[in-house]
């Protein structure tokens, strides 16, 4: 499961890494195919700080977690699970932001989030603890 949840969390911040990258790099969205329409009209602005936040929440964060994981932190399941109820939250405000304009992807990431989130909390509670 170790192993399953590390290729997971790496895939997550490949697409974390692109995706922020090109948002920041065009924040009006178009590379992503997104456009300024979709936004609600109480949000202000472009895709620049959604692009950040996914470049380093989605992007570096979860290769932290992997490496962490990998090298059997104590700190590396509970930061999955940190990432998995972020991937949720995530989710969600897009949805009431822009809707459910590709359900597929959206409802696949929020499985994601809470498969991770599940993980991460189980692991977290059942880890042994290496003495100091």
């Amino acid at each position: 499961m170790r192993i399953a949840v590390i290729i997971v969390l790496v895939l997550l911040a490949g697409g974390g890494l692109v995706g922020g990258a090109l948002l920041v790099a065009q924040p009006d969205g178009g590379a992503l195919g997104l456009s300024l329409e979709l936004l609600p009209p109480w949000y202000p602005g472009d895709y620049l700080w959604a692009g950040l936040l996914l470049f380093v929440g989605f992007g570096l964060v979860p290769l932290v977690a992997a490496a962490l994981v990998l090298v059997r932190s104590r700190w590396g399941w509970p930061l999955v699970a940190v990432i998995g109820l972020a991937l949720i939250t995530w989710m969600l405000v897009q949805l009431v932001m822009i809707g459910l304009i590709l359900p597929p992807m959206q409802l696949g990431f929020l499985a994601v989030g809470a498969a991770l989130a599940g993980v991460g909390v189980w692991k977290s509670l059942t880890q042994r603890v290496q003495p100091a």
